[in-house]
């Protein structure tokens, strides 16, 4: 029926385009850019014969200018001169995403369709990623076809998660029982993938999603919760009972100098005094490899500061998105950043589902609340606002604010499916939608 439903879209190729995009993130590399840009291109020509860009100027349009800023800032005064302006096309490439979906008021019906193909296309690549580990590799952990180092692929399947479990429990309900067994099937999938990933940060958030949404889920009754504990208990056995790479990980790091950071407490010193070197515009863009030791040695000698053996490290980022941005963009990029995910809470937290919200605001909802929290939460120890796992995250922000817009501002998102396949979804009428 989806396939039929495409062109009762009232823009069918924008989401045939951001469909394709969600397929070929995990899986393939080469067809991103060009799906991007023909998605980008066919929005503004779509608006342009409209005359509709989505409403007037407002608080969005100025923290994401100021995020875009920010980043040409860090490459015009970058501290190094390395690969300040090529790193700018990924952060416009993940912005735009944002940006114009946030203006895009698409239906219930476009989004139900994105979701699907986020949650089928994850697993998958899950499935294949770690099928390739029968075969001889040099690489660690578990990694997605396209998105590559472990860190990012896990940071992708914890957002995917979040939204799988979020939208199925939203039209538990309302599916057939072979959806809700294919889901609980995706969900287990994306839960092994994670045990093999060695993360153990993807593991407490993939935990705390369940446990949250659970928590959220009493507002509606009791047993989303009782299902969210005995799964985050059977998780937690697995990592335990069969010796995971997250559990000797935790092992390892636990015999190290220092067992909570690890290997981050050196790359952490490296982040700040880099920062001291160049604090309002940063080293710039993706050039946080680009103050070598002598150079830090240099720079803290001649303040009358000694150079500690095994204080600092050099490393392609700083393992962490805060320290990272404070490094390469400054004061002024971390500010930026800063400000813009504050709006993503407050805005979530305005909008927190209540019993009689309608199954696309919980899908929604969920599906940004896990971007945050992965992009945030992780961002805590890794560098999360990057590529795939970045585009991922933008677009269900994106998704999240637009409708939140709609609903809560002077118009509700609205349906725009032919009368017919309304009719055929069951859509509720009235302002909610």
């Amino acid at each position: 029926m989806a396939a039929r439903s495409f062109l009762h879209f009232r823009y069918p190729p924008e989401v045939l385009l951001l469909v394709s995009l969600a397929i070929a993130l995990p899986m393939f590399e080469a067809p991103k850019n060009i799906l991007w840009g023909a998605w980008v291109a066919v929005w503004f020509v779509a608006r342009w014969k409209e005359g509709n860009w989505g409403g007037g100027w407002n608080i969005w349009d100025t923290l994401i200018t100021t995020w875009v800023v920010s980043v040409l800032l860090s490459a015009i005064f970058a501290g190094a001169t390395h690969k300040e302006w090529n790193a700018c096309r990924d952060v416009i490439r993940y912005t735009s995403i944002l940006w114009l979906l946030i203006r895009s008021n698409y239906s219930e019906s476009a989004w139900k369709v994105i979701y699907v193909a986020v949650a089928i296309s994850v697993i998958v690549a899950s499935i294949w990623a770690m099928l390739a580990l029968a075969w001889p590799h040099k690489y660690l952990g578990i990694q997605l076809n396209s998105v590559g180092h472990v860190n990012h692929s896990v940071i992708y399947i914890v957002i995917c998660f979040g939204a799988l479990l979020g939208g199925l429990a939203a039209y538990w309900q309302s599916v057939p029982l072979r959806w809700r067994v294919a889901g609980v099937v995706g969900l287990s999938v994306l839960l092994i993938a994670a045990c093999f990933s060695g993360s153990r940060a993807a593991a407490s958030a993939m935990m705390l999603q369940a446990l949250g949404l659970g928590v959220l889920w009493l507002r509606r009754g009791p047993r989303f919760l009782l299902v969210a504990i005995v799964s985050v208990v059977a998780f937690a056995a697995m990592i335990v009972g069969f010796d995971t790479e997250i559990w000797r990980k935790q092992e390892f790091a636990s015999g190290s100098p220092h067992p909570v950071l690890g290997a981050r407490y050196q790359i952490w010193n490296q982040a700040l005094v880099e920062w001291r070197m160049h604090p309002i515009f940063g080293i710039g863009n993706s050039n946080f490899d680009q103050a070598p030791e002598s150079d830090v040695k240099n720079w803290l000698n001649s303040r009358g500061e000694n150079y500690p053996d095994n204080t600092y490290a050099v490393s392609s980022h700083a393992h962490s998105l805060y320290l990272n941005a404070l490094a390469e963009r400054g004061i002024v990029g971390v500010a930026s950043i800063v400000a813009l995910l504050a709006a993503f809470v407050a805005s979530l937290l305005r909008g927190l589902p209540r019993p009689d919200d309608p199954p696309i605001h919980w899908l929604l909802w969920s599906g940004a609340a896990s971007a945050l929290l992965a992009i945030a939460g992780i961002g805590l120890v890794n560098t999360t606002l990057h590529n795939e796992p970045a585009l991922l995250a933008m677009l269900l922000l994106g998704g999240w604010v637009g409708y939140s817009r709609q609903r809560f501002g002077t118009t509700a998102i609205k349906n725009q499916a032919a009368p017919v396949t309304q009719r055929r979804l069951r859509v509720a009428s009235g302002p909610s939608h």
